[in-house]
């Protein structure tokens, strides 16, 4: 898994392999990764077994039902809310009614672990030799079981914080490659504009 996702260079492709290899692995109904920036969603990614697939909207208008959350429903979710707030992992063997919401439809018990990543400007440095960090990127990886109550044990407990710091390198890698990519293609923009600029100029001289 962790070459796998070290072979990955988009953050989507980090994230797309993280949940199905786990989620099979564990054999849990949903595994899914949320990313915050400066309290703003920056990404959602979910695998679940097919009865209990779902879609994630950024629009607020929209009619949420079980199949279709609003991610502010995510972002406001209790466990999630806990897990970014401790910094320490959620386990929850009975979630039953504690709390409602569409996230946690049909969910009888929960894993939640936080992610913390520090993401840095490239080519930034301070008094110190040490790069400038530039944003804190914030995220749970949960695992939820919706068929029947789930009493997770110290081994899944180990294997989901065994990958959390892997897990984290690779997102920012991917960040920071997405990061360079829009450079690359701003820079590649501006060469263009000013040699079509300076064509111009040249044509209207003769």
């Amino acid at each position: 898994w962790v070459e796998l996702i070290n072979s990955a260079f988009y953050l989507d492709g980090v994230l797309d392999l993280t949940t199905k290899e786990i989620g099979k692995y564990l054999g849990v109904d949903r595994c899914g990764i949320v990313l915050f920036s400066r309290n703003a969603l920056l990404a959602v990614n979910e695998y679940a077994e097919l009865e209990y697939k779902r879609n994630f909207a950024t629009n607020k208008n929209i009619e949420e039902t079980s199949t279709q959350l609003r991610v502010e429903t995510v972002r406001k979710n209790y466990y999630i809310r806990k897990a970014l707030k401790s910094k320490t992992n959620i386990v929850e063997t009975n979630v039953g009614a504690k709390v409602e919401d569409n996230f946690l439809h049909s969910t009888q018990s929960l894993l939640a672990l936080p992610i913390l990543i520090k993401k840095q400007i490239a080519g930034t440095v301070r008094s110190d030799n040490h790069q400038s960090l530039v944003d804190e990127i914030q995220g749970v990886f949960y695992v939820q079981q919706c068929k029947e109550e789930r009493d997770w044990n110290e081994r899944e407990i180990d294997l989901l914080q065994s990958i959390v710091i892997p897990l984290s390198t690779a997102i920012e890698k991917a960040l920071l490659y997405q990061e360079a990519r829009k450079r690359t293609e701003y820079a590649e923009l501006l060469n263009n504009l000013t040699t079509q600029i300076r064509s111009s100029l040249n044509l209207s001289e003769i």
